[in-house]
């Protein structure tokens, strides 16, 4: 059973650290190709499935390995799967992405940002996060706002 504050206190707790994730985020998917890790490497392994993955969305997916880094990136390549697929391996490339504690504990790399060859860029991260994160900000920021409200108009404790 999930407890829901009824003070304004406990909202604006909820609210303000849902708003610091959200800043983080929205951060960490808005910075230029040149602020992320980058690894330049060949391809040893592209397709559409590895192992057990994709456990959702079949088709949108690719995974890539290169030799130079120690864990598969998962891609989701949507509108950029043709051009994804048209790299092979044994391809030369260079791949901008960060990492979180979730990489290393899943031994897969969710967040390539840029992936590049002879410098085309054949996929770039949507703006899907960012804006994700700017509508995160915006709701914690309203569910801080309605307690106050909440508060002021005694429907709710300090």
């Amino acid at each position: 059973m999930i407890v829901i504050p009824q003070t304004f206190r406990g909202i604006a707790f909820i609210g303000i650290f849902m708003m610091i994730a959200s800043i983080g985020f929205t951060r960490m998917n808005s910075k230029e190709k040149t602020e992320y890790i980058s690894l330049k490497g060949k391809i040893i392994y592209l397709d559409k499935t590895m192992g057990t993955l994709p456990t959702r969305d079949k088709g949108i997916y690719r995974y890539l390995i290169i030799d130079s880094y120690q864990f598969p990136f998962e891609i989701y390549a949507d509108e950029q799967a043709k051009i994804v697929d048209s790299l092979a391996v044994g391809d030369h490339i260079t791949v901008y992405f960060y990492e979180t504690g979730n990489t290393h504990s899943e031994k897969l790399n969710r967040y390539l940002q840029f992936l590049e060859k002879d410098g085309i860029i054949y996929f770039k991260r949507t703006g899907f996060q960012r804006t994700m994160g700017f509508i995160m900000i915006g709701m914690s920021l309203g569910l801080v706002l309605f307690g106050y409200a909440l508060w002021k108009t005694n429907k709710i404790g300090y």
